[in-house]
C-alpha cells in the first residue's frame, strides 16, 4: 500500500486560487499528474492530438509562463516495488 506522507517541500507552499494570480507577471509550475485529469482524451487520438490538447489547456488557463512537472519514481523506487520489497523483507525476517 502506498504511504500517504507529503514531502516537506509540499508544506512550504501556500495554496492559491488561479484567479488571484492570473493577469500578473507570474510563473506557474503545474503538477503533470493533476493535469492528466484535466484534459479529456477522445477515442482514437494520436500522440500529436493529445499533446495539442494539453498545450491548448495550458495556454488558455496559464498563458505562456508555465512549466509542467511530472514527478515520478524510477522503476527501482516505485512505491509498489518498494512496498513489495518491504513486505518480502518482513516475511523473510519473520520466518
Amino acid at each position: 500500500m502506498r504511504k500517504g506522507t507529503k514531502s516537506s517541500l509540499f508544506s512550504a507552499f501556500t495554496p492559491t486560487k488561479i484567479d488571484a494570480v492570473q493577469g500578473k507577471n507570474n510563473f506557474v509550475v503545474v503538477d503533470g499528474g493533476h493535469l492528466l485529469h484535466k484534459v479529456v482524451w477522445r477515442r482514437n487520438m494520436n500522440f500529436g492530438d493529445i499533446a495539442t490538447s494539453y498545450l491548448a489547456y495550458l495556454q488558455s488557463h496559464y498563458r505562456s509562463n508555465v512549466a509542467v512537472v511530472f514527478d515520478g519514481y524510477g522503476l527501482e523506487r516505485a512505491p509498489k516495488v518498494q512496498n513489495t520489497f518491504d513486505e518480502q523483507t518482513y516475511i523473510h525476517h519473520k520466518r
